[in-house]
């Protein structure tokens, strides 16, 4: 479905850009610059990977806090540039030309661990964690107020104006492969008849207790999950300076999720949400169509396919609402 896609997508581009071509003319004169993340001053200890080689008895909250740690600096600088925008119709478009949406509207929801929360975790664990309950609450209002699951892969086709959305589209998406996603979410999906993509890093997936199994995964992807690439060991890329390395964990982790799903892996998360130009264009020569960030929005266009926005989900239900309706 996605073959050629690319290809299309830079035709979109050219489209938009001539013009009076298409009978579209553009609002803005400069285009949206693409946001660097500043990358947290390294610690006395490197930290840009979390390893799991010490003992498999690793307490989720200390494994939590090492990544909240980091997240929780990315969630204040949810700043972007300004966008294109298209105005009305000016031209009668021939019968011919494709009508190619310069944007669409499409919250991405990103959930990390679903567990219920302890009186002794870390406010950072408490902002990131969502607890089952709330997350049947949040599943329930997205249900009861028309909006329907889809994948990355019809984000990017509506995008390049070759498939129509539903009226609420949503993409409901999940972080680093946590055991309790399986446990709590997954039945909280399949209740409300919702589809959600995972991202995980291969190399915890069936070698910690807190993390899923590949069996589990392959349940998941069997019931119409997507599961999607985070990397191998879950490091801040933009601080990867061996470029061997640095392929590793993007090319590797996809190759392996394929081969153990027997899936095609096209969307992929950057871990921390950080990343730049040579990791971007990394992203892009292993094959994926899309990539998604942590900056905050719910609008996406060709110039963002590889720094999708998305809304951190939290346990704050007034919250979840509003942001569902952001631009």
């Amino acid at each position: 479905m996605l073959t050629g896609l690319r290809e299309r997508i830079l035709i979109a581009v050219v489209a938009v850009l001539v013009g009076g071509a298409v009978g579209y003319r553009l609002l803005a004169v400069r285009p949206a610059p693409v946001p660097q993340p500043v990358s947290p001053q390294p610690a006395a200890q490197d930290e840009s990977e979390i390893s799991l080689s010490t003992t498999t008895e690793t307490s989720l909250e200390e494994i939590q806090e090492k990544i909240a740690a980091w997240k929780e600096r990315l969630v204040a600088a949810n700043t972007r540039g300004d966008e294109f925008r298209v105005a009305t119709l000016t031209d009668p478009m021939e019968p011919s030309a494709p009508v190619v949406p310069p944007s669409v509207h499409v919250p991405i929801l990103t959930y990390h661990s679903t567990r219920f929360l302890r009186k002794s975790d870390t406010r950072l664990i408490k902002y990131f964690d969502v607890a089952p309950n709330i997350f049947g609450q949040q599943m329930k209002y997205l249900k009861d107020n028309g909006y329907t699951s889809i994948s990355f892969d019809a984000l990017v086709e509506a995008i390049a104006g070759t498939t129509t959305l539903p009226e609420k589209p949503v993409i409901i998406s999940f972080d680093d492969g946590w055991r309790n996603q399986y446990l709590d979410a997954f039945p909280i999906l399949k209740k409300f008849g919702f589809t959600a993509t995972f991202f995980v890093w291969t190399r915890a997936i069936g070698h910690h207790r807190n993390f899923m199994t590949w069996d589990q995964l392959k349940e998941m992807h069997a019931a119409g999950m997507h599961i999607a690439s985070h990397t191998l060991t879950h490091q801040m890329l933009n601080r990867i300076r061996d470029e061997v390395v640095l392929r590793r964990q993007i090319f590797e982790s996809k190759k392996i999720i394929e081969e153990k799903l027997g899936a095609p892996v096209t969307v992929f998360a950057y871990p921390y949400g950080l990343y730049n130009a040579r990791v971007v264009a990394l992203v892009k020569a292993a094959g994926y169509v899309a990539a998604r960030g942590v900056y905050s929005g719910t609008t996406h266009s060709v110039a963002d396919l590889y720094t999708l926005r998305t809304i951190i989900a939290t346990s704050d239900m007034a919250a979840f609402t509003r942001a569902l309706e952001q631009e």
